[in-house]
């Protein structure tokens, strides 16, 4: 039976009123019963925020999770194992990381700062210069990562805040760590990110309730790590049974949820705690003892009052009463099981000012930060997704995306065009002007190649110097369209105001004459190229062709 269906049942039977009086006395007097429907409504309350610090940090797990995976963090290490520390190669793949580093963290604020740590616990990657070669080996989010070659786990723990910020070293901050382990199983590294603090001391201070009612986090050493109070953040509590709540947990000497009284200072303290999974970190709700019971006299008056209401003005009140205690409770808990829905939560519109009313904006609190970190997740996601199928230079498809889109092309009586150019002296280039202006001169080729009056269908950098594009039509098209490419890229490149004279040499494999599916017809399209090369460059050359067009 609901409880709509209930209030309206007992509203209805007032009849009794000599059952109804002594039960409402002996409500009254019976202070522990109605205190413990308070407890337990403060219960689902912690329960909830529990729920949501835990999803929180859950979140920034996958975050980081997502980070190991990520090609520039991989690629640098690879760099770092095959030409050394210090190496010309791995100190400039490790200023662009830095880069990337602080654009990662500037975009998202989910983190404050991160570092990289080599196989051996030395950091290798981090913003402040003296943190570089500085050995963490010894410290728990290196060894516990060593411990577990689960390629999904993270670490957890507090740390000094010394690696971010020297000049405060004595401030602490949550920590997260995980392994990045080689396809055969061997450590390539750890990545070390700090959560930015501001985020879970936000969620600390979206927790409110009543008056004096607060939340804090402390960890294994009752350290106190968000507060919403400035003068505890970053203390030790001195609630002498908050002290070692979590030590205490681990011996199986409480639950991991529960409510202690306790006198600080002389005020007396209600505290309801609730120990994380993850067994590191408890989340406090504390509220005045005089509040707190204060609000037990409150509901009990409130009681009495509504039945004796109910007396006097019969069943038509009865009706309006039952409805107004039960709405706001059906939609705050419609909103509670609903979950997500076409990828949003269900906001809960509760325009009340009584406990319920303050968990409902406690709950939409919480899922707007989960909002939030779900938008983060989905950007960083998406990223990922076109970095994955494009170059990181100029911007064109890879040699992936290209097999790929290449094969939607190839189709029955409909020829098809592969020319793979190679830029002729590209390494004069790179030795002469510097990798920058390398670079750029690829990008304008690559913005060429895009514009031509080709119209290519489909353009992609393969690698190095390397251009793979692909164009529909007949034989005699495709030939008078190679002597137009070549004559578009023997026009002179001007990058930063350098004028660079380069050519490409051409080769060209058509559909399916030169090669059945894709495989087939780059490999015929490279040959070509290089026998264009071998025909002394700057031509183009058509596959079972003996002379090249110059």
């Amino acid at each position: 039976m609901t409880i709509r269906k209930r209030i309206l049942i007992l509203f209805l039977s007032f009849s009794i009123i000599p059952i109804l009086f002594f039960s409402i006395l002996k409500l009254f007097n019976n202070v522990s019963t109605i205190e413990a429907l308070h407890t337990d409504r403060l219960n689902k309350m912690a329960s909830i925020s529990a729920s949501a610090l835990t999803e929180i940090i859950e979140l920034h797990k996958n975050e980081i999770r997502l980070l190991s995976k990520n090609e520039n963090i991989n690629n640098y290490l690879n760099i770092k194992n095959q030409f050394g520390f210090n190496s010309e190669e791995e100190m400039q793949n490790r200023e662009e990381l830095i880069d990337y580093f602080s654009l990662y963290l500037d975009s998202l604020g989910t983190f404050e700062d991160m570092v990289l740590l080599d196989a051996k616990g030395k950091v290798i990657v981090g913003y402040y210069n003296q943190t570089i070669n500085m050995s963490l080996s010894q410290t728990d989010y290196y060894l516990e990562c060593l411990k577990n070659q689960d390629p999904e786990y993270v670490y957890v723990s507090k740390v000094n805040n010394s690696l971010i910020q020297p000049d405060d070293p004595n401030e602490k901050c949550l920590a997260l760590s995980k392994a990045i382990w080689s396809d055969n199983e061997i450590l390539q590294g750890v990545i070390v990110a700090y959560v930015n603090k501001d985020i879970l001391a936000g969620f600390t201070k979206s927790i409110s309730f009543g008056k004096t009612g607060l939340a804090f986090i402390i960890d294994s050493d009752n350290y106190i790590l968000y507060h919403q109070e400035k003068e505890f953040f970053n203390t030790y509590t001195k609630a002498p049974k908050i002290a070692n709540l979590i030590k205490r947990y681990k011996k199986n000497e409480i639950p991991q949820i529960g409510l202690v009284n306790d006198i600080l200072d002389g005020e007396k303290r209600t505290y309801l705690y609730t120990i994380l999974d993850n067994g590191e970190l408890a989340l406090i709700l504390r509220q005045d003892y005089d509040e707190y019971t204060q609000n037990i006299r409150r509901e009990i008056v409130f009681a009495i009052t509504s039945i004796g209401l109910t007396i006097l003005f019969g069943i038509f009140f009865s009706l309006r009463m039952s409805s107004s205690f039960t709405e706001p409770i059906v939609k705050l808990s419609k909103a509670f099981s609903s979950g997500r829905e076409e990828g949003k939560y269900i906001v809960c519109n509760l325009d009340k000012n009584d406990e319920i009313g303050l968990m409902a904006k406690s709950y939409n609190n919480m899922i707007q930060t989960l909002e939030r970190q779900f938008d983060l997740i989905n950007s960083e996601r998406a990223k990922n997704e076109y970095m994955a199928q494009h170059d990181g230079i100029t911007g064109l498809y890879n040699r992936n995306a290209f097999k790929t889109k290449l094969s939607e092309l190839l189709l029955p009586d409909t020829e098809c065009g592969v020319f793979f150019i190679d830029l002729d002296g590209f390494k004069k280039v790179n030795d002469i002007y510097g990798h920058p202006i390398g670079d750029e001169l690829l990008i304008e080729l690559g913005n060429r190649l895009m514009h031509s009056k080709v119209y290519f269908e489909l353009c992609s950098r393969v690698g190095g110097d390397e251009f793979m594009m692909a164009k529909r039509g007949s034989s005699e098209e495709l030939h008078t369209l190679a002597k137009i490419i070549l004559e578009e890229l023997r026009v002179p490149f001007f990058v930063n105001e350098n004028k660079l004279d380069v050519t490409v040499s051409v080769g060209v494999a058509i559909y399916p004459n030169n090669g059945s599916n894709v495989d087939e017809l780059i490999k015929n399209s490279d040959l070509s190229m290089y026998r264009a090369k071998n025909q002394g460059k700057n031509k183009v050359f058509f596959c079972d062709e003996e002379i090249a067009l110059e």
